[in-house]
């Protein structure tokens, strides 16, 4: 990181992925360009899981190349009179892989149910096993994270 001075803990950047209400998820394309889109993630331990549909454009992109970024950035507010915007980010590397075991993807449902959707947690089960069978969930195992704020 070249700013020294506005690097945080590794305890901030989780703390920032986890406010963060959505991350980017930047991969490489089987033709080696880059890609990204933004995802909604949750998080479990130093990994995070989310949703896709079972093929596409993503789903070819991590099965070729599956290390990938997330980022994620909270707390954005820009000060025109300084010409320069506060904000708390988070960039985490990892490698992502799809969740196939059954199990897995229920909790991995679940989380980003609570995550997203807490207030509707009692239709959580039916609705989670109504789509599971098409739904692609993949799990990003974190190596690094690191954070960094402009106060």
């Amino acid at each position: 990181m070249r700013r020294k001075d506005r690097q945080q803990t590794e305890k901030f950047a989780w703390q920032v992925a986890d406010e963060a209400p959505f991350a980017c998820l930047s991969m490489v394309t089987p033709q080696g360009e880059p890609y990204q889109v933004p995802i909604s993630p949750a998080r479990q331990g130093d990994c995070f899981y989310f949703h896709c549909a079972l093929e596409g454009k993503k789903v070819d992109c991590l099965e070729q190349h599956p290390n990938v970024c997330l980022s994620f950035v909270t707390g954005v507010e820009p000060i025109p009179a300084q010409y320069t915007t506060r904000y708390r980010s988070a960039i985490a590397f990892g490698t992502a892989k799809p969740v196939t075991e059954e199990g897995e993807k229920m909790l991995a449902l679940e989380l980003i149910c609570r995550r997203y959707a807490a207030s509707a947690m009692d239709g959580y089960v039916q609705e989670a096993n109504r789509l599971l069978s098409r739904t692609g969930i993949w799990k990003v195992q974190v190596e690094a994270i690191t954070g960094k704020e402009k106060k």
